[in-house]
């Protein structure tokens, strides 16, 4: 199926873009970028813009990789990356004025809503549902079906583990993500394994 690019648009050489997407007005696709299928850009989305990073802001030398079925609304930012892809995989939702820096990888089923700054060398695990207005500290990881609340601010040092909910400044835990475990069918036995995925990506960092 063939895509649709308003020709308000603007399309750099170096992107690449897969079937069945929907470019709104005014949005600008930039840098080496590759989009799948099926994804959703509504105006004024800026993708693929140098990283916020000191060493890079007049080089665009980094990569984006966007996966399938996403949807970006209006605003959205996402920078490439500096020495390693930023990557966004799949199913992610990112709302109105939200922003994702360079060499982050969020991935499948994660929701990043309205003024919400990813900063750069984030990792957002799948089905992770960052609040209205929350800040992420670069070099966070953020577990699995984690719920991180509106306005949290998560620093640097601190652990946004599987499948639980946080609040205030800095981010403190407030107990399970019940519903959203309930919702996603996350048994104990599937609890235990993102336990363990989560300690091996926060360990490396």
């Amino acid at each position: 199926m063939k895509n649709f690019i308003h020709e308000t648009s603007i399309i750099g050489d170096k992107v690449s873009i897969g079937q069945n997407n929907h470019i709104g007005p005014y949005c600008i696709i930039i840098g080496d970028t590759t989009i799948g299928n099926n994804n959703r850009f509504e105006c004024n989305c800026v993708i693929g813009t140098n990283a916020e990073h000191p060493n890079y802001f007049l080089d665009n030398y980094g990569k984006l990789e966007i996966g399938n079925n996403n949807i970006f609304r209006e605003f959205s930012t996402i920078n490439v990356g500096t020495t390693k892809k930023t990557i966004v995989k799949d199913n992610i939702k990112m709302f109105r004025n939200s922003h994702v820096g360079h060499d982050c990888v969020i991935e499948d089923n994660v929701t990043i809503t309205s003024n919400v700054v990813v900063a750069g060398n984030c990792y957002v695990m799948s089905g992770a549902n960052l609040g209205l207005g929350s800040l992420i500290h670069q070099e966070s990881i953020i577990g699995p079906y984690s719920m991180v609340g509106m306005g949290c601010v998560v620093w640097k040092q601190s652990k946004i583990e599987p499948c639980k909910m946080y609040f205030g400044n800095p981010s403190k835990c407030i107990g399970m993500n019940e519903i959203g475990m309930e919702r996603n069918k996350i048994s104990e036995e599937k609890l235990n394994y993102l336990k363990l995925e989560y300690d091996r990506k926060f360990n490396k960092k």
